[in-house]
C-alpha cells in the first residue's frame, strides 16, 4: 500500500490539490496528515472538501491549537491575526462548528499500524508538538525521536524536509504542502509504499501567484506569509 504523508497545508487548497491529483496517479489509498491544517492562508473550507475523498489519519499542529484559542478568546484572536495573518480568522468563519470542533480534538500524536509496520505520526517532535527540529539539529537531539518499535517517525512543523536514520527507524520531516520554506511555490511531501518499505520525497510545484495576491489584500502588513513563495 501506498500512503501520501502531508504536513502543514495551511488553508493552501490550490498546492494540496495539485498534490493529491499526483498522489492519485502514483496509486496513493491513504493520507497521513500531520497537522497544521489551517492558518496563514485563505481556503480552510477547500481543503477539508479536498481531504474529505481519501482515507486518512490526522493529527493537530499549534495551528488547530490556535484556532481553539481564536474561538475561545477575542483577545487571542487578534494576537494571533497580527502575528500569522488572517488565516485562523478565515477559518473560523469558513468551517462549520463541527469541523473546528473535529479539528481541535485531533490527537496531538498518534501510531499507525500498517502492512506490518509501525508509523509515528507527530507535528514537532514525538516529545512537544511546538518543538523545532531542522535538517541540522544535532545528532543527540535527533536520537531523541527514535522510537522503540517504529520503523517510520514522521514530522512536519518546520517546513524543511529531512531524513534521519538510525537502527531500524527512519526520522522523516516531510516539509510542508502549503508553505515550503526550502523552495518557494513547491509542495513537500511524502509517499511511502508499505510493500517494498520505500519512501520517496515528492516536490510538486504550482503557481502561487494568485495565493500572493491574496495575501497582499488580506494580510498587507505581512509580507512574509507571500515571500516564502518567491525563494530561488
Amino acid at each position: 500500500m501506498k500512503i501520501a504523508v502531508l504536513s502543514d497545508i495551511h488553508g493552501n487548497n490550490l498546492a494540496l490539490k495539485l498534490v493529491l491529483d499526483e498522489a492519485r496517479i502514483l496509486g496513493v489509498e491513504r493520507l497521513f496528515i500531520l497537522g497544521d491544517i489551517v492558518g496563514y492562508y485563505y481556503h480552510p473550507e477547500e481543503v477539508i472538501h479536498l481531504l474529505n475523498d481519501w482515507h486518512k489519519e490526522m493529527i493537530q499542529g499549534n495551528h488547530e491549537s490556535m484556532l481553539k484559542d481564536a474561538e475561545e478568546d477575542f483577545s487571542k484572536a487578534e494576537a494571533i491575526k497580527k502575528k500569522y495573518g488572517s488565516g485562523i480568522d478565515f477559518a473560523l468563519r469558513k468551517l462549520s462548528k463541527q469541523w473546528i470542533k473535529e479539528l481541535t480534538e485531533l490527537p496531538s500524536r498518534m501510531t499507525s499500524c500498517k502492512d506490518g509496520l509501525q508509523f509515528e505520526l507527530c507535528h514537532g517532535s514525538p516529545w512537544e508538538r511546538d518543538h523545532y527540529l531542522y535538517p541540522d539539529t544535532q545528532k543527540d537531539i535527533l536520537d531523541k525521536c527514535i522510537i522503540s518499535g517504529a520503523d517510520f517517525v514522521f514530522l512536519g512543523h518546520t517546513h524543511m524536509p529531512f531524513f534521519y536514520q538510525k537502527d531500524n527507524t527512519s526520522v522523516v520531516n516531510v516539509g510542508s504542502v502549503g508553505q515550503a520554506r526550502d523552495k518557494g511555490s513547491m509542495a513537500s511531501w511524502v509517499v511511502v509504499d508499505t510493500d517494498n518499505r520505500t519512501l520517496v520525497f515528492k516536490s510538486t510545484f504550482y503557481d502561487a501567484s494568485s495565493i500572493i495576491e491574496e495575501v497582499k489584500e488580506n494580510d498587507p502588513h505581512l509580507p512574509y506569509l507571500y515571500e516564502f513563495f518567491m525563494r530561488k
